[in-house]
């Protein structure tokens, strides 16, 4: 694969060029360019994989290099060269579509090429999924149902009024007449062995493929005259529907969500149909009876917990394990309750793993991510799991391998470097048991309360407060797993004084009273 660099530093470019061995790590040297518009110009040339770039460049940045060549064509990887001081471009970089990122300073020849090694792999994958779809759409694009679907998705589409009319004359041509329709939405998880034959039933007088992993059935109920065709009644079509989806993927907890809606009559039926199969997707996603509304994306963005990805990436900058699962559970606890939608949820997850790991590796810059991005960094990853649980239960899983990576021996994989946090920590461990509060703890490592307190919230990602909660829960669910104790007496040797209080704080901690705790074990 070809490699272009950008910078507008000379030196830079000189040192990246000798600082890899091209071709043993299977690249080509392709060349240089000094800003983004010449890099732009070089790309449009079709031949270059990989753009290694600089942020702050003359004429064109960075920033706008990479939002010009994110989601274009040709498909190429980008790699974010960056300064200490710079790292809110590095984040924005990587939401655009930047794959990786590496610091200057502390760049050593090994990193480079993991990274470029990381990036050629995962291009290599995303152009052969691409190649497959395109396959996918040709042979679907050849079928009737597949023509007939393009003409009722650009009805779906159009910003003007349903127009019965030309549905009227569409179903003519597809000489299926009918009083009303039922509407199948077909939804896979991401991995599942589908192809277009499977798409193509024989008994749907349309088919509409809203991406490689969603398609709507369109069935006619019954035919004008009355009188009963060869096809199979809807519901028997469903079944199969569903029949055939669990046996592509058998091996997958949640491979499939089918949703219906029966009773449909003409264009304007089928957009509300449309609409009820987004939000019975979204009741599915989340397992609950909430159906959603229909929401800008502007708004939804405004319900990502962005605060607590932020807690989780300092408290793994900060080497605090603990405090990197905290920050999980509750990033798991705020979607929960704030219910963005799923395909928002899916793009927060990936990126949050890849801003993770992207940590890790400043961290050990030796470190082989290989494995853990093929598992968990492509855009399909997190569309594996169409319910929020499995979601959470699979990053969950990711980020503590993550953090054995760094360590090798779970995720407390890092004592904090700073003598104030150790004490203050190991404090909170001998005397959870005592009613203390923070001002005992800022008292014992003689440093005022703001001050210890801010400086905890800093490098671990959660307060000194929520420290002392959490170990006290944990030590709490310790005791109630043996069985021999009372709820007051839990409370008063986890530091409560009030058995009321206790339990409300472990309810909003751990997400169940202490007695639904017992009797999930």
């Amino acid at each position: 694969m070809n490699v272009l660099v950008v910078d507008d530093e000379p030196i830079i470019r000189q040192v990246l060029r000798t600082m890899v061995d091209w071709e043993s790590e299977g690249l080509r040297w392709y060349g240089e360019a000094e800003d983004g518009m010449e890099a732009w110009e070089a790309v449009q040339a079709g031949e270059v994989d990989i753009v290694v770039t600089d942020i702050l460049m003359p004429r064109m940045d960075g920033l706008e290099l990479v939002r010009k060549l994110s989601g274009g064509t040709p498909r190429v990887a980008i790699v974010v060269l960056s300064c200490l001081d710079d790292f809110q471009c590095v984040k924005e970089a990587m939401k655009l579509g930047a794959r990786d990122y590496i610091l200057k300073p502390t760049m050593e020849p090994e990193s480079l090429a993991a990274v470029l090694r990381e990036a050629k792999e995962a291009l290599a994958r995303e152009r052969a999924e691409a190649e497959e779809l395109i396959r996918f759409r040709s042979q679907l694009e050849r079928s009737r149902q597949s023509q007939a679907g393009a003409e009722l998705r650009r009805m779906l589409e159009a910003d003007t009024p349903p127009d019965e009319a030309s549905f009227g004359r569409l179903v003519r041509q597809l000489e299926a007449v009918s009083g009303t329709y039922t509407s199948c939405m077909v939804y896979l998880a991401a991995g599942v062995p589908w192809t277009a034959a499977d798409w193509s039933s024989s008994d749907a007088i349309a088919v509409i493929p809203w991406s490689e992993r969603q398609a709507m059935f369109i069935f006619a109920e019954h035919t004008a005259s009355e009188t009963p065709d060869e096809r199979l009644r809807p519901e028997q079509a469903v079944a199969a529907l569903q029949r055939l989806a669990e046996q592509r993927a058998a091996s997958l907890v949640t491979s499939s969500h089918i949703s219906v809606v029966p009773g449909i009559r003409g264009i304007g039926g089928l957009r509300g149909a449309l609409m009820r199969h987004r939000s019975e997707r979204e009741h599915f996603f989340y397992g609950d009876g909430w159906i959603t509304e229909e929401n800008g994306r502007a708004e939804e963005e405004g319900l990502l917990p962005h605060a607590e990805k932020h807690n989780l990436l300092r408290a793994l900058s900060g080497g605090n394990g603990e405090a990197v699962m905290h920050a999980l559970a509750e990033i798991g606890s705020r979607i929960r309750t704030r219910r963005p939608a799923s395909e928002l949820v899916y793009d927060y997850f990936q990126e949050l793993l890849s801003l993770s790991a992207a940590f890790a590796r400043q961290h050990n810059e030796g470190l082989d991510l290989n494995e853990f991005a093929r598992a968990h960094l492509s855009p399909e990853a997190p569309r594996r799991h169409l319910r929020i649980e499995t979601l959470l239960r699979e990053t969950e899983t990711a980020m503590t391998g993550l953090l054995e990576l760094l360590s090798g021996s779970g995720y407390e994989w890092m004592e904090s470097r700073n003598p104030f946090i150790r004490k203050a920590y190991e404090y909170m461990q001998a005397h959870y048991h005592l009613p203390i509060s923070t001002t005992d703890i800022a008292d014992h490592v003689r440093l005022s309360r703001s001050y210890i307190s801010d400086l905890y919230g800093k490098e671990t990602g959660q307060s000194l407060s929520e420290a002392l909660t959490r170990i006290r829960m944990d030590a709490a669910k310790k005791l109630l797993k043996s069985g021999d104790r009372k709820v007051y007496e839990i409370a008063e040797e986890v530091g409560f004084n009030d058995a009321k209080a206790f339990a409300k704080t472990f309810k909003r901690m751990v997400g169940c009273t202490p007695k639904e705790y017992v009797d999930q074990l």
